[in-house]
């Protein structure tokens, strides 16, 4: 008998009736057709469907259906204990095959336009050889949220904590001074530039996306020096935003590390402060509670280690 058991586990069937032998043991356990079929979603006719091609496929009666409540045979007796042995015994070998690193998480992470130059690189860097697959995907920080909650993103780097939003673990990693972006062209014809200045200095300020963390703490900030530019542009893209500013089609409040698009605007664009601002945008590693807790423990470890301000003046 137990010589059969074994054939039948080590055959190549076994992998192809899964949901045959799940329902064997949803039965074996509740002792009712019903009930069973209950559990296991399925209709009573269905489930005695799959017990019959299973007890045909194997040459075994599994259940005496004589006697209620159903009776399982010793032959079932002895391949439920097996079957759930090796259920444990596999659990076990799992757990082992992961500490030993044969089976390897993917990791999807997400960050904003601005940091993936900066910090993207670094995370596949120090990831790359532990996982599977390192997935990285750009977006605003309210679509990265969005990503993070549908369960398609696992840790995403954004400019804005949410803190509204319930079930999420949040660190803080780092903060950007507000800056002002110029035309060179425009720069050099004063020594400093006030916003009341740029209102009268013939070019339009190009509006961030509200969107987008960056475009509220901007909205934030302008209505709090009560400040009302015309916007002729508006857009959502940080390279686009350094393309406009190159070209000499307006100025724009930003952060230092819109300048990493990967745009060449040496000579083109000042970067100047802009005075009395203690406007910051705070950026947050952030994941699922629970979930991916030491990968966004590394991540946010390796965002500290970014700072926009010293990677800039180094490619001066």
């Amino acid at each position: 008998m137990l010589q059969r058991i074994s054939a039948i586990k080590n055959s190549n069937r076994m992998y192809s009736l899964s949901e045959s032998w799940n329902s064997f043991l949803v039965l074996y356990d509740r002792r009712n057709f019903s009930l069973a079929a209950k559990s296991l979603g399925i209709s009573q006719s269905a489930l005695s469907k799959i017990i019959q091609k299973l007890e045909e496929t194997i040459g075994i009666t599994l259940f005496d259906r004589r006697v209620r409540p159903i009776r399982p045979t010793p032959e079932a007796v002895a391949l439920y204990d097996e079957i759930r042995r090796n259920a444990a015994n596999i659990e076990a070998l799992i757990k082992t095959l992961r500490s030993e690193n044969f089976l390897r998480p993917i990791l999807r992470f997400g960050c904003t336009e601005s940091t993936r130059r900066l910090v993207a690189p670094r995370v596949a860097e120090s990831f790359g050889r532990r996982i599977s697959r390192f997935i990285q995907f750009t977006g605003s920080s309210d679509v990265l949220v969005k990503r993070l909650l549908d369960h398609e993103a696992d840790v995403i780097l954004i400019c804005d904590s949410f803190d509204e939003i319930k079930g999420l673990t949040r660190r803080f990693v780092y903060e950007e001074p507000s800056v002002l972006l110029l035309p060179q062209t425009l720069a050099a014809t004063r020594a400093n530039w006030t916003l009341d200045e740029l209102l009268h200095c013939g070019l339009p300020m190009i509006s961030i996306s509200g969107n987008s963390g960056a475009g509220r703490l901007n909205d934030r900030f302008l209505a709090s020096q009560h400040l009302q530019f015309p916007s002729l542009f508006e857009v959502d893209s940080d390279v686009v935003l350094v393309e406009m500013i190159k070209e000499g089609l307006g100025w724009a409040i930003s952060r230092p590390s819109t300048l990493l698009s990967g745009i060449d605007y040496e000579g083109k664009i000042a970067k100047l402060p802009i005075f009395n601002s203690e406007d910051k945008l705070k950026f947050y590693v952030v994941n699922r509670m629970n979930e991916f807790e030491n990968e966004a423990e590394e991540i946010a470890t390796l965002c500290r280690r970014c700072n926009p301000n010293i990677l800039i003046e180094e490619q001066k």
